[in-house]
């Protein structure tokens, strides 16, 4: 950062040391390109960083494309209530761990119901 003359990087780390803040400054050169609808905040409950501009936030973008991850795994399984975790990860582009998790939402929302057996058994829409 020095050799492209950025200022210097910020850090904090609380006294529980169960995590830490770096902020790194946009360059002098780069700021006539950022508008003003734009911010980072750190929200300190989660420790998320949220890069905002305008309404649209990368939180919300997550959100949505768990929503559509969600919305092909059902859509899926409807039609292939045999379907593998391994077959879910290749439709929908997800990995098996994230497949897992969608599932166990989904079960949990009772919007999933697995019948029978881990084998043998077929997944029922709900």
């Amino acid at each position: 950062m020095r050799e492209n003359g950025s200022p210097d990087p910020e850090f904090f780390n609380p006294e529980t040391r169960s995590f830490m803040t770096v902020i790194l400054p946009i360059h002098e050169a780069f700021k006539a390109d950022i508008t003003d609808s734009t911010e980072k905040t750190v929200m300190k409950t989660t420790g998320k960083t949220v890069v905002k501009t305008g309404m649209k936030t990368t939180e919300k973008s997550v959100e949505k494309s768990v929503e559509k991850s969600v919305e092909k795994i059902l859509r899926y399984l409807s039609e292939n209530p045999r379907a593998t975790q391994n077959e879910l990860s290749i439709v929908t582009g997800l990995s098996v761990r994230g497949v897992e998790k969608n599932l166990m939402i989904l079960k949990k929302s009772g919007r999933l119901r697995r019948v029978g057996p881990d084998k043998g058994g077929h997944w029922e829409v709900v």
